[in-house]
């Protein structure tokens, strides 16, 4: 199963995940730039500064991980910025409006692929909300593996099955 996970914080220290999420450095210590990006395409810093800024009184800064399991993501090849968008998805069907978030990528740094992101929700997630979001992260991946899976496995027939040569 796929994991998914959240953890409620201040505005300020989701900015701190911001620029974590962009300049962690890779396996050799490198700093380097990721991508930030969202429901509509590529993000800039400033973007995810303003949606954390932006949030209405009462709403909840979180930060999140979403990371396929190892045998969701064997091939290393799922698209993870769809299964972050389908995750965020199920968050906005949990609390019933749309969420604003920003995400990285992260995949030169450890064995396990994720992406990080930052999201302001109208409330705290509560357990049936985590389970309810993890099944649809998972669910994703496992309809993505299963594609891939089936692409793997044709093959391109040529002719030859009916002795063309």
């Amino acid at each position: 199963m796929s994991v998914f996970r959240a953890e409620w914080t201040t505005a300020a220290r989701a900015k701190g995940t911001v620029r974590y999420m962009q300049h962690r450095p890779d396996r050799e210590g490198h700093r380097g730039h990721r991508e930030l990006f969202g429901a509509d395409g590529a993000l800039e810093k400033i973007d995810a500064y303003e949606l954390l800024d932006a949030a209405p009184r009462g709403a909840v800064p979180y930060k999140l991980v979403v990371a396929p399991s190892d045998a969701e993501d064997r091939g290393h090849d799922l698209d993870m910025r769809d299964l972050a968008r389908e995750t965020i998805e199920a968050i906005s069907r949990q609390m019933g409006q749309p969420i604003r978030w920003a995400g990285s990528l992260h995949e030169d740094h450890s064995a396990h692929r994720h992406v990080h992101a930052v999201a302001v929700l109208p409330r705290k997630l509560n357990p049936q909300d985590l389970t309810a979001i993890r099944e649809a992260t998972s669910a994703e991946a496992l309809a993505q593996r299963s594609i891939r899976d089936q692409v793997r496995h044709q093959t391109p027939s040529f002719g030859l099955e009916r002795g063309i040569e």
